[in-house]
């Protein structure tokens, strides 16, 4: 018995749904198994480095140094901005499309972690649904 033309595609598409749930259930089980976890970046501040719809792979780590990348809490919101300068105990952050560096310090209990890699694009899903697209 062979299939028509629409259930054929019906098929395909079906096995590229499952395909694509079995990748990123495995890249979260990697994640979680190794302490690190996925923020999607909102904003243009990073760019080029990061770009809106990017989603960061962020780990917690206890050495943090000049030219790290990190996310950080701010009156509940994330940021993800570049460690310029290290005062005393306190970070000095500037996202890279900015000329100025951040306003504030960021003190080592805001931090809750430095990206070691990023995800292109899969952020925009993220956004669109938080509607903030």
């Amino acid at each position: 018995m062979e299939l028509a033309r629409e259930e054929r595609i019906i098929l395909f598409y079906s096995f590229i749904i499952l395909l694509g749930i079995a990748i990123c259930y495995s890249i979260i089980s990697a994640l979680l198994r190794t302490n690190k976890f996925l923020v999607t970046v909102t904003s243009n501040s990073m760019e080029p480095t990061l770009k809106k719809g990017d989603i960061a792979i962020i780990k917690n780590v206890e050495d943090i140094r000049v030219g790290d990348i990190i996310v950080f809490e701010s009156r509940g919101d994330l940021y993800i901005h570049r460690v310029v300068g290290i005062d005393q105990e306190y970070y000095i952050t500037k996202g890279d499309a900015y000329s100025y560096p951040d306003l504030g310090k960021i003190n080592r209990e805001r931090i809750l972690g430095k990206v070691v890699a990023k995800i292109p694009y899969l952020g925009y899903l993220n956004i669109f649904l938080e509607g903030k697209l």
